[in-house]
């Protein structure tokens, strides 16, 4: 039986992102399904809309996340897609080390990247 308890982390920052199926609710629908059907429970979400991922200076969800991780609210955070936490893979790839850090794993819906297997 898994336990999980996760935030789901989600961002948007253009127009052309909501056509192409990136929009909040598109990311938050598929990350609730995926939830669901393996018994996560979401006890979190963060929502930077209209935010660049080019840092996490001005997001404000991203920065509470972070906060949030550290004080151990949730063992897991759930993205649509590795670009939602930042523009860069390096970017993305130093939040995930701040996660594990904090033994906080990180899932990714589209990537099939899951911190929390071997």
């Amino acid at each position: 039986m898994n336990n999980k308890k996760a935030a789901i982390y989600a961002r948007v920052s253009t127009e052309e992102q909501v056509k192409d199926g990136f929009s909040i609710q598109a990311q938050l629908s598929e990350l609730d399904r995926y939830a669901a059907a393996n018994n996560i429970e979401i006890v979190a979400k963060y929502i930077d809309e209209g935010a660049s991922g080019k840092s996490i200076t001005g997001r404000q969800y991203m920065k509470q996340l972070l906060k949030d991780a550290q004080e151990r609210k949730f063992d897991t955070v759930m993205v649509y897609k590795i670009d939602r936490l930042a523009r860069k893979l390096r970017d993305a790839l130093e939040i995930s080390d701040t996660l594990e850090q904090h033994s906080v794993k990180l899932i990714s819906l589209n990537e099939n990247f899951d911190t929390s297997t071997a």
